[in-house]
């Protein structure tokens, strides 16, 4: 008769061989720098070994082998101690649970970790555009977002957007936020960013193909120069604005012209000896009349 009873399980010596080298998994070691990396790290693997509550919690109560939790809790131990620099391993001596361990790690790091928290959090509220292109600047949003995220701040992918069109400090892209503010949907930030990405790529077509303004100004001018117009037109200069209907000139209106009265409303070019011999016979001085009386003694 064939025995269909399962295999018996390997004993601890071996089941602990087959557990992989953790520290081979993890880029760095921790030191008073980079506690934030490491612990990303470590948490990510001991949730896919599924060993994750041996630093969060002693033997669950109910639990049947304790003798698999002890060797599974000694091999976390060792994988956290593999993964210390030389300079913090004195914080693993008198410990004797990978809990244990792992509370004084974040007990040491606590100050450090709320003091990144709080740099972080204001970093991300104050982000402004500026300067930076839309990748740049979606990028350094998203970093500082995934920064929050790794010291338990979390921030929500609507928070996220909303931030960034916060930072839009650009004129060039107030339409765009407007459009987006009264739009039915919110976008996440994957489509903002790949919306924001189309609409600069459309405004730097439009400044590269549009005309400069004083090419426009020579267009405009037929060949004059556009400073010269500029100044002939200036508002600053509103003499300028004014052309005399009389004599032709700049600077003042025909009711004000000195040559208003003038035979034939003309300024005077070379002398009209026609208009002259008429009125005076060719006699030097014939307008000069009687002082205060209005009228001429050659009449």
């Amino acid at each position: 008769m064939t025995d269909t009873s399962p295999p018996p399980p390997p004993p601890d010596n071996q089941r602990f061989q087959s557990l992989p080298n953790i520290a081979n998994f993890v880029s760095v070691k921790l030191t008073y720098e980079n506690y934030l990396t490491w612990k990303h790290q470590l948490v990510t693997i001991l949730k896919t070994m599924g060993l994750l509550e041996h630093i969060s919690s002693t033997p669950p109560p109910s639990i049947s082998d304790t003798d698999k939790w002890d060797h599974d809790d000694g091999y976390v131990s060792a994988c956290i101690n593999a993964t210390l620099d030389a300079s913090i391993a004195h914080l693993s001596i008198g410990t004797e649970t990978a809990a244990d361990l792992w509370k004084i790690i974040e007990d040491t790091f606590f100050d450090q970790v709320f003091a990144k928290r709080s740099h972080l959090r204001s970093q991300f509220q104050l982000l402004k555009q500026s300067n930076q292109s839309v990748t740049a600047y979606c990028d350094r949003a998203k970093q500082l977002s995934d920064q929050l995220n790794s010291i338990d701040d979390p921030v929500t992918d609507e928070s996220l957007v909303l931030q960034v069109l916060n930072g839009l400090d650009h004129p060039t892209f107030d339409n765009f936020v407007l459009n987006v503010e009264h739009s039915d949907k919110q976008p996440t930030f994957a489509q903002l960013r790949s919306k924001l990405l189309n609409y600069e790529e459309r405004l730097n077509q439009q400044k590269q193909f549009s005309t400069p303004p004083v090419a426009m100004a020579a267009v405009d001018n037929f060949g004059q120069s556009p400073v010269a117009d500029n100044f002939r037109s200036s508002p600053s200069n509103p003499q300028l604005r004014f052309m005399c209907q009389i004599c032709k000139k700049n600077g003042h209106e025909a009711p004000y012209c000195r040559y208003r009265y003038t035979p034939s409303n003309q300024s005077p070019g070379p002398r009209n000896n026609n208009f002259t011999n008429r009125y005076t016979g060719g006699r030097r001085g014939a307008f000069n009349g009687y002082r205060g009386r209005g009228r001429a003694s050659g009449f």
